[in-house]
């Protein structure tokens, strides 16, 4: 608690999986110049609201959060609309491992003021040509800066075939790529082909973005070296 009033304005990044009230009051308070906020916590319902708060009042650029996914259905399905209006308008990378449905992405990317450039979604369970065609509508968008999308795709595209090969990271990359590649050549036909009958929009016009954004596979965020040593002291941890 100290140290965080004694960095106040000093403090630009940071990351933690330790959130109470008190710690979101005093930044909210002190550290109001952080631009780089990395979270990962079971937040209750009353934290979730503060933490979405303190993110409207700072000047972030980089927003990492991870809820456990039984907390983000159930908060997100509720405050989407306010966790997009706390989203700051010089947002440039978002990092989600929690739990969103393509129609709740939609609603993120299009009811919020920043314009995302690098968009990382770690827990995506349903078809990713649901989530491919909101993130292509979402790039026809003028003055869109989507350039980067991460998608985890270790369990879903997993096989036996690779499983017994410990050593085909490079083959499934490749295989993820193309896939992907797919997916997103299919989405992005589907969207204009709606268009093209809304607005009978000529070939040309369907040209206009071919490649609108790059996808790659998403890293595990590792908080500190010592992160099992962390989270152990965590557990003995009361906030009085």
């Amino acid at each position: 608690m100290l140290l965080l009033e004694m960095t106040n304005l000093n403090l630009k990044t940071l990351s933690t999986k330790l959130i109470t009230q008190n710690i979101l009051q005093l930044l909210s308070t002190y550290c109001t110049n952080i631009t780089s906020l990395n979270i990962a916590n079971n937040l209750s319902h009353i934290l979730f609201n503060s933490l979405l708060n303190l993110i409207s009042s700072l000047p972030l650029r980089q927003l990492y959060l991870e809820i456990p996914h039984s907390c983000s259905r159930e908060y997100l399905n509720v405050e989407i609309y306010k966790l997009a209006s706390s989203l700051p308008i010089m947002l440039e990378n978002l990092y989600l491992k929690c739990h969103i449905s393509p129609e709740y992405l939609d609603i993120l990317l299009n009811k919020s003021r920043s314009k995302i450039k690098s968009l990382w979604l770690y827990n995506v369970t349903d078809y990713y040509m649901d989530y491919l065609k909101i993130l292509y509508q979402y790039s026809l968008v003028p003055n869109n800066r989507l350039r980067d999308v991460r998608f985890n795709w270790k369990t879903s595209f997993s096989n036996q075939r690779r499983n017994r090969r410990s050593s085909s990271l490079s083959c499934s990359d490749e295989e993820f790529q193309k896939t992907m590649s797919k997916q997103l050549k299919d989405a992005r036909q589907s969207i204009l082909k709606g268009k093209r009958k809304e607005k009978k929009l000529s070939l040309d016009n369907e040209d206009i973005i071919k490649e609108p954004f790059i996808i790659n596979g998403v890293k595990e965020c590792v908080f500190s070296s010592h992160e099992y040593v962390f989270e152990r002291r965590l557990c003995d941890y009361k906030d009085y």
